[in-house]
């Protein structure tokens, strides 16, 4: 008869810690859909009514350069797309660490790829950015229209890049 209590005890702690697991993946999963959703509404939101920028936004001088002028392009778009979804970015690498920890995914390395994509590319274009002579950045940096989030493809349009 003990063996037998024993036994029916061993199996109910088992049955819930299996549903304690389960519950966990569940929480997992959904509080990482949840954050990919946080980021994905805020990444419209960010870029709902932004408009090119064109050849008024700069000095005449920066113009002729188009080299640096897509340096900056680049460099300015990433850096104000991070900034408004950055808490976002923060909440979605907790989510998808603790999700990967629990269990790897491929699906869930190729949405994180493209998710990470933007801090990422900021990093390169930041790169590419500081290697601009001084006096370029210094008037770039005082463009404040460039620190808003704004339509790229219609920026390069707009510039003939």
């Amino acid at each position: 008869m003990r063996l037998l209590s024993l036994l029916f005890l061993f199996s109910l702690l088992h049955s819930k810690a299996i549903s304690a697991e389960n519950l966990l993946a569940v929480k997992l999963k959904t509080d990482y859909t949840n954050a990919i959703n946080d980021f994905q509404n805020k990444s419209k939101l960010c870029e709902e009514g932004s408009e090119g920028l064109d050849r008024k936004h700069f000095p005449k001088d920066m113009l002729t350069n188009k080299d640096d002028l897509s340096i900056v392009i680049n460099y300015f778009y990433f850096k104000s797309l991070y900034n408004c979804v950055k808490e976002e970015l923060v909440n979605y690498s907790i989510q998808t660490t603790k999700v990967l920890a629990k269990n790897s995914n491929d699906e869930i390395l190729k949405i994180n790829y493209l998710i990470m994509n933007i801090p990422l590319s900021l990093d390169e274009a930041r790169i590419e950015f500081n290697k601009l002579p001084n006096s370029t950045i210094e008037k770039v940096n005082k463009i404040n229209r460039l620190e808003k989030p704004f339509d790229m493809l219609e920026t390069i349009d707009n510039l003939n890049l």
